[in-house]
């Protein structure tokens, strides 16, 4: 396989890279998802002390559909990570027009995977939670709950 004509281009690492200069780049690198994934898991913990006071089954249909929801946004993460990885490949290599081109496709295909995981969970929704064991009166809370969350997946998507 040929080599990648951006590796040529690549800015080697200075020697003098000191640990604090790695700590602060880090840091400030992991922010925006140290906050993305504290808000997620959040929301999942305030959407589980709200419905516990329902009562059992509706604490067991949110559960179930929670658990289902990490389906989309696992195809999410991975389309995310992987486009951080070509654009900061791009970025550091100077070829700003292929990070932008790579940001714009990986953007697009989570709109689209984000679409159809949507489109899947509203429509599928009690056949998922049947084969995950639902019970009837759980299955029908679950459905709502899983239901209404499918119509936010397009817009986390394009996080």
């Amino acid at each position: 396989m040929p080599a990648d004509p951006a590796d040529s281009n690549a800015t080697p690492i200075p020697a003098a890279f000191d640990q604090s200069n790695l700590t602060r780049t880090v840091l400030r690198l992991a922010w925006p998802v140290v906050i993305q994934q504290v808000a997620l898991t959040t929301v999942q913990l305030v959407d589980t002390f709200l419905v516990g006071h329902l009562g059992a089954d509706a604490l067991a249909g949110v559960g179930l559909a929670s658990i289902l929801y990490w389906v989309p946004i696992s195809g999410m993460m991975a389309v995310g990570i992987g486009a951080t990885a070509v654009v900061a490949r791009n970025v550091g290599a100077g070829n700003p027009e292929r990070a932008e081109v790579t940001l714009r496709s990986a953007q697009m295909l989570a709109l689209i995977w984000g679409l159809a995981m949507a489109a899947v969970y509203f429509v599928a929704a009690a056949p998922m939670l049947r084969i995950m064991g639902a019970e009837p009166a759980a299955l029908n809370q679950g459905v709502d709950y899983m239901q209404a969350a499918a119509l936010g997946i397009p817009f986390y998507s394009v996080l």
